[in-house]
């Protein structure tokens, strides 16, 4: 008797300790589910309406190029990308668990004028500073020379109307982007991603 005694508790203890691990393993898989979920409480179709809203478009008045979830800067975030009929390119970026836009830009093509010796110009904003002294700008504002960065692309380009270098580079460990203003020389975009 004494022993089915220690047999039974031996069974009840053992099968205490094996729902205490069960209930323990859902218990954290629940909040991993739960902390995974948190993160992203905005959907890829809300998100792409935020955009469309902000820029004051419909939908079926774009063809979108580009919709991912991505990680950037330690959170989630919507990649949304898309042009209009009329080739105006807009790209924006919304925060995965708020909704809020974190980053935007509209890019119209140049647009031509019809000049008096029949050849097609493009209609620019004046460019006064040149794209070494767009470096220089950027090189100083990240505290570099140009011999330690690689990687560097520099491009002018046209962005609402006002001209605009788009510089990139990487040093030994940040990659760097920024806009700089061809007449001014002001710094309208910076970013600093570590590699």
């Amino acid at each position: 008797m004494k022993r089915k005694i220690q047999v039974l508790v031996t069974t009840i203890a053992m099968g205490v300790v094996m729902a205490a691990s069960v209930l323990s393993v859902q218990a954290s898989t629940r909040y991993a589910v739960n902390v995974s979920a948190s993160n992203v409480s905005v959907t890829l179709e809300e998100a792409k309406a935020i955009a469309l809203e902000h820029a004051g478009l419909d939908s079926d008045e774009v063809t979108f190029t580009k919709v991912k979830l991505d990680w950037d800067d330690g959170i989630h975030v919507y990649e949304i990308e898309w042009y209009t009929d009329s080739f105006v390119e807009y790209e924006y970026e919304i925060h995965a668990s708020t909704g809020a836009i974190l980053d935007f830009d509209c890019d119209r093509e140049e647009h031509y004028r019809h000049s008096q010796s029949s050849s097609l110009k493009p209609a620019v904003a004046e460019v006064k500073i040149s794209a070494d002294q767009a470096k220089s700008v950027v090189f100083e504002k990240a505290g570099v020379s140009e011999s330690q960065v690689s990687k560097l692309k520099v491009k002018l380009d046209s962005d609402d109307g006002r001209m605009i270098y788009e510089i990139e580079f990487r040093t030994a460990k940040l990659e760097y982007e920024a806009e700089v203003d061809a007449s001014t020389g002001e710094v309208l975009a910076w970013e600093v991603d570590s590699d």
